[in-house]
């Protein structure tokens, strides 16, 4: 058994541990063909996420070339139609992908745990997982929005007197105020949300096939025992990925010279996967072997040695 005590968890140890199986994964011994079918998985974790999705939105104009005033109603009514008809089939399209990225992250994380490059198997075997993580996403997206909703028409109201008078008063002010420090836990909340469950839930879920609610219960009851630990986590986990935003950045101009290669192909959908494996690699096992310390029944590689 583990030594589970908090004064045993060790950031830096999940690291250490965390670059070695990478390496060892990647690069011992180095197969192209690996690389490229566990990139595969790893796009679907990251799918609408990352290097390789982008939209670029062309800049609006400062004054209107359109008299829109003189078009005439049925096609005003048309152009409305089409708008409304492209906004619906970007929101498909990205429930869509949220849905495939899910199935996804168990995905990635079964092809590390077990050194293996599968497509279709863990995509079967972890259904249940990966719908429920899905369900759950849109549930909480659904209250982030409406937090953020409320939010902005509690501040509208407060400065609708100002807005009316055009004149600046203490309500508005407070209006302001009180808006954008519930932005800041917004984001927060959020970033929180996001991180932890990407580097915790999942793994839970993973580990004891269990529905996205019930990770979450674990996950917040370890939390709210191990703060310090979490926190260290967290910062660290920060530090690292600016750390790795400098890498690409250098990458991205030191092939400046050769017709920017380097962000032509962290513009491509998959291929920027591939080549950022080593560092989406290794913050998978980063989360893996922080929580793998609590314990076997946190450690999803008892998981790969009870069953094989």
């Amino acid at each position: 058994m583990k030594n589970t005590s908090k004064e045993s968890i060790s950031c830096t140890k999940a690291v250490c541990s965390a670059w070695d199986r990478m390496e060892k994964t990647l690069f011992h011994p180095f197969d192209p063909g690996k690389w490229f079918l566990l990139g595969f998985s790893a796009w679907l974790a990251n799918l609408g996420q990352g290097f390789g999705f982008h939209f670029n939105f062309p800049s609006m104009p400062q004054k209107s070339a359109f008299p829109f005033e003189n078009i005439p109603t049925p096609l005003l009514v048309l152009i409305c139609c089409i708008a409304a008809l492209a906004a619906l089939l970007c929101l498909v399209l990205a429930i869509v992908m949220l849905w495939i990225r899910s199935r996804g992250d168990f995905m990635f994380l079964d092809n590390l745990v077990h050194g293996k490059t599968l497509i279709l198997e863990p995509w079967k075997k972890y259904s249940r997982q990966g719908n429920s993580l899905f369900i759950f996403r849109i549930a909480c997206w659904i209250l982030f929005i409406g937090f953020l909703l409320m939010t902005l028409a509690s501040s509208l109201f407060f400065c609708w007197h100002s807005i009316q008078t055009g004149k600046m008063d203490s309500l508005c002010i407070a209006g302001i105020i009180f808006g954008i420090s519930c932005l800041l836990i917004f984001i927060s909340t959020v970033s929180f949300y996001e991180l932890s469950l990407k580097s915790f839930i999942i793994p839970i879920m993973f580990k004891r096939q269990i529905g996205a609610c019930d990770a979450s219960i674990v996950f917040f009851t370890l939390f709210t025992g191990s703060l310090t630990a979490f926190i260290r986590y967290y910062l660290l986990y920060m530090l690292l990925s600016l750390c790795a935003s400098i890498a690409v950045i250098v990458f991205i101009f030191s092939t400046c010279c050769l017709c920017c290669i380097g962000l032509i192909v962290l513009c491509l959908p998959y291929v920027w996967a591939v080549v950022m494996l080593p560092i989406l690699t290794f913050f998978r096992f980063y989360s893996v072997e922080f929580l793998a310390q609590f314990g076997d029944d946190y450690d999803v590689y008892a998981v790969s040695a009870s069953k094989e």
